[in-house]
């Protein structure tokens, strides 16, 4: 689901450290931080112990390789590898932006996958009635006789919360579509057992990785695994969204050994010298209106 500035400023992209240097350019992209990471990646205060490295690079010093092969948490258990984690790519389509009050969703569409093993990768995919009419049909192309015979949501999402378990869920600008879900599933009485803070939004971590234009098709095409001015790169389609949010989060995983490392970088202040959205995208913050910014 693509989500205007105003939501994506609140849901999603704060808390922003807006610093003044250049964009970095595409061959330069990396990831970084506003604070030091923990040496060689390992969390601070002893909550991960037992760590051998060797293999990709680092998160934390651009330019080493890395590579964590056990992790003992204290408490038991352990961490797996990002590239043997399976996680869940989610999007959803809606009639509007006001999914707490009238608007309702249309469609959803998720993937189980995981890096290492291209044989893991379940589809769950549902158009949904929204009792409503569709009052734009210009963004995703779902119309009422699309979804006139579909399922409720009430019928939908025991079907899609099951599919995802207790797994990490992907997505780009996901926070609104967790927060769609859990609307969906309060109006209909269904219980809401999706954790809202295990997620990892590749929006945002594409901040931190230094990208210029956020959209899931540019980072599509800047992995080289799509062409941003193809017809499917333009659709709002569900299930093309999570294909392709797939392969960007492919591409920047690259770069961490865990996902508990994707958790660290995620929750620090992003750098940024331009607005990265809105009217005034691409625009050094000094020369953006202060009413923009305060709004």
């Amino acid at each position: 689901m693509r989500v205007p500035s105003a939501a994506l400023v609140s849901m999603v992209l704060l808390p922003v450290w807006f610093a003044g240097a250049s964009r970095v350019s595409k061959p330069s992209y990396r990831f970084c931080s506003s604070a030091p990471g923990p040496a060689a990646g390992v969390e601070r205060g002893g909550l991960w112990r037992g760590v051998a490295r060797s293999g990709s690079p680092s998160p934390f010093r651009p330019g080493t390789r890395g590579r964590a092969f056990m992790f003992s948490k204290e408490g038991g258990g352990t961490a797996m590898l990002v590239e043997e984690e399976v996680f869940v790519c989610l999007d959803c389509e809606t009639t509007g932006l006001d999914v707490e009050g009238e608007d309702r969703i249309v469609e959803v569409a998720a993937r189980k996958f995981s890096l290492d093993t291209p044989s893991i990768s379940e589809h769950f995919h549902s158009l949904v009635n929204p009792g409503r009419p569709i009052p734009n049909s210009n963004l995703h192309g779902i119309r009422d006789t699309h979804v006139s015979e579909k399922p409720p949501a009430s019928a939908v999402l025991p079907r899609l919360f099951a599919f995802v378990g207790n797994h990490t869920v992907v997505g780009h600008g996901v926070a609104f579509d967790l927060m769609a879900l859990a609307h969906e599933a309060r109006r209909c009485g269904a219980p809401l057992p999706l954790d809202a803070s295990n997620h990892i939004d590749t929006r945002r971590l594409s901040m931190h990785y230094g990208a210029g234009n956020l959209s899931l098709a540019a980072m599509r095409e800047h992995f080289d695994t799509g062409d941003i001015n193809s017809a499917r790169a333009k659709s709002h389609i569900a299930a093309d969204d999570v294909d392709a949010c797939v392969e960007v989060f492919s591409g920047l995983a690259r770069g961490f050994a865990t996902s508990r490392e994707i958790f660290d970088v995620l929750s620090r202040p992003v750098r940024a010298r331009s607005l990265p959205f809105g009217k005034h995208h691409g625009v050094p913050l000094r020369d953006v209106p202060t009413q923009y910014l305060e709004w």
